[in-house]
């Protein structure tokens, strides 16, 4: 696939590149006119002060507007990007930290000091939801006379 110059070598070098070709354009135009045509020294300073830059400028202005459109559509996608990441992080509950748990009952106190049970606690924190089951050996423990497999 075709990869823009900029994209490949960096905007800080493509620039120094592009600006170092057209010194070398307008140096060789310049050296063109002056030393293979006799110009009197009213229109050498003419062609440089105007013709030379007109000839040059014309693609240094379209390449750094080129330059400006893909800094103003890459600062756009990262706008969006940005919004998009801290939606997110909107949305994320972490619990962290130590939690204070009954070594028995298993219940959790909270920063106010109540015990609560394990479920309650983490669902008002996080958007985790829980469903109950028995163990195997909760389930044999609770239910000896089952035939468990």
């Amino acid at each position: 696939m075709k990869q823009n110059i900029v994209l490949r070598i960096g905007l800080i070098p493509s620039t120094l590149i592009f600006t170092a070709v057209a010194v070398i354009v307008s140096v060789l135009l310049t050296v063109v006119l002056f030393d293979f045509f006799l110009i009197d020294l009213t229109l050498r300073n003419a062609i440089s002060a105007v013709i030379i830059p007109s000839l040059v400028a014309p693609p240094i202005i379209l390449y750094y507007g080129k330059l400006l459109v893909a800094i103003a559509s890459t600062e756009e996608v990262l706008r969006d990007r940005t919004s998009q990441l801290e939606a997110a992080l909107a949305d994320v509950k972490q619990l962290s930290g130590l939690l204070p748990i009954c070594a028995s009952c298993k219940d959790i106190r909270d920063d106010q000091g109540y015990w609560n049970a394990i479920e309650r606690y983490i669902s008002s924190r996080t958007e985790a939801t829980f469903t109950h089951g028995l163990c195997p050996d909760c389930a044999k423990r609770l239910y000896p006379d089952l035939k468990l497999p």
